[in-house]
């Protein structure tokens, strides 16, 4: 389905967040909220499954917030790249039939929200600590307690932090650590990661170490480039 990727200004009168437009042609225009305080419009087709925003030189504007996403009924997947300047990402919460999270290269000051994305079964947080944080994102304790149809979590956190901390995990989805610079693993990292069904560690120091590595003897993980992924997990990356 082709989405709309045109930004259009309109008066603030219809660029207030919560006013809803919906033409003739069965189009929803969702709100952009920029840092700079402005409100611009992207009208897409109401019935569109997918969404991709992102930042880049070529705009004049960082992407602030989005609303109006709770108007789109099919909406199962949302990308985001490159941005930096969303401070609240609850507006995601909008989206209750959301199966699918892909936030590369984007700067996110609170992971909380994502405990309340019950539908999820696809979550990527390839994230960057806030400048100056003394708590890097990669150390945020997370509840998934909710999300009982996970299948596929990709966690790569700008800083080293090791074996990310999310409790409650349910359905043994499987996780992709790849490149995170995991030199160690605790014992209780160790019970962490045995919440998965297959881990992927590839192009981790602790890769090299065999006496790491044999603290993971009774799970299941990819240590190798030449340990493929099965197209259980496959069928969930983006490029499948």
């Amino acid at each position: 389905m082709k989405i709309t990727k045109s930004f259009f200004l309109i008066p603030l009168l219809f660029a207030l967040e919560g006013t809803l437009s919906v033409c003739a042609a069965e189009t929803v225009d969702l709100v952009v909220r920029t840092t700079a305080g402005d409100s611009l419009v992207r009208r897409v087709e109401r019935d569109c499954t997918r969404l991709c925003f992102a930042d880049s030189d070529a705009q004049d504007y960082r992407i602030a917030g989005i609303g109006n996403l709770g108007f789109l009924p099919k909406l199962e997947s949302v990308e985001m790249y490159c941005i930096s300047g969303i401070t609240d990402w609850s507006f995601l919460l909008e989206a209750k039939g959301l199966r699918a999270l892909h936030r590369a290269m984007c700067t996110v000051p609170d992971l909380a929200f994502v405990e309340k994305l019950e539908s999820l079964e696809y979550l990527c947080l390839d994230v960057y600590s806030p400048a100056g944080t003394a708590d890097p994102a990669g150390r945020t304790e997370l509840d998934l307690g909710k999300l009982g149809r996970l299948k596929f979590i990709e966690f790569c956190p700008d800083l080293p932090s090791g074996v990310p901390r999310f409790r409650n995990v349910r359905n043994r989805p499987f996780i992709n650590l790849n490149n995170n610079r995991i030199r160690t693993v605790s014992p209780e990292e160790v019970n962490l990661l045995s919440q998965y069904s297959l881990v992927s560690l590839q192009f981790n120091p602790i890769c090299e170490n065999q006496d790491e590595r044999a603290k993971l003897a009774g799970l299941k993980v990819c240590f190798d480039a030449s340990d493929p992924w099965p197209p259980s997990v496959t069928k969930y990356t983006l490029n499948n």
